[in-house]
């Protein structure tokens, strides 16, 4: 596959074994030759790659994503990948998210062909403080998980900006909570 551009924010994980091989997929953004960003998946059985194209995950005129995170839940038998919403459509109802930039989750049982999860967004580019304020968010991107030995997410760490896209970024550590 020719991408056309350059290929940027790579995400792996290990996959269940195929035929007693270990298998590895690896998510990552380019561009088509319209200029859409495309979130493509590549599968290597090293975790080191190398990783060939395999499919187009995520990427339409109106819908497109960045800064993937994969993961594969073991209990849950899912792929499941939290990306930064890009839908460029007027009307938002057929977005990840309500708001542009937001950070919404999609999923897969095969790690190639993927849809929206049952709750599909993960954050709003907003912030509410340890004081109960919140603040309205530039950027919120480049999401990465901290799992517990149970391989639970229990933090959601992010880079931000306070003022417009890219301005004095900060990393920014939410804790999640589970029912």
């Amino acid at each position: 596959m020719n991408t056309f551009q350059m290929v940027v924010n790579p995400s792996v994980t290990e996959a269940p074994a195929v035929d007693g091989r270990p298998r590895f997929l690896m998510t990552y953004k380019t561009w088509n030759a319209n200029g859409v960003y495309i979130t493509v998946v590549g599968q290597s059985d090293r975790p080191e790659g190398p990783f060939p194209y395999t499919a187009t995950a995520l990427g339409t005129a109106e819908s497109q994503a960045e800064d993937p995170y994969l993961w594969y839940d073991r209990a849950d038998r899912r792929f499941y990948a939290i990306v930064k919403d890009f839908y460029k459509g007027a009307d938002r109802t057929h977005a990840l998210t309500p708001q542009y930039g937001a950070l919404g989750m999609v999923t897969s049982t095969d790690g190639l062909t993927w849809k929206p999860a049952e709750h599909p967004v993960v954050s709003l580019r907003q912030l509410r403080l340890t004081d109960g304020s919140l603040i309205t968010l530039g950027s919120l991107e480049r999401p990465q998980l901290l799992f517990d030995h149970n391989g639970r997410p229990v933090t959601l760490h992010c880079a931000m900006a306070r003022g417009s896209a890219g301005a004095g970024s900060q990393n920014v550590a939410i804790p999640l909570r589970w029912p």
